[in-house]
């Protein structure tokens, strides 16, 4: 986490998926509040966007995921393997 203004390091955390090295492929972004980051196994991070780390959760998609999904108002489209998922109301 890096504040915009200045440059200056908030906080630096690492995020593992499944104990593995080689996690992420997707791009992390940020929706509302939360910044999410889906690892290549699949499983979506959410973490809140502020000023200390917080792990809010993690959710399975159940198949491996290497695209960054879109985010259209308040709804995620996420391409999985085999699937197109959409996330929201």
């Amino acid at each position: 986490c890096v504040n915009v203004a200045t440059g200056k390091q908030i906080w630096q955390q690492s995020v593992r998926a499944n104990g593995s090295k080689d996690e992420f492929f997707s791009s992390p972004f940020i929706a509302g509040d939360k910044l999410y980051n889906i690892s290549k196994q699949g499983e979506v991070f959410c973490l809140q966007a502020g000023e200390q780390y917080k792990l809010l959760g993690k959710s399975p998609l159940g198949e491996k995921c290497y695209a960054t999904p879109a985010v259209a108002g308040d709804r995620l489209v996420i391409r999985t393997e085999s699937h197109m998922v959409l996330v929201g109301k």
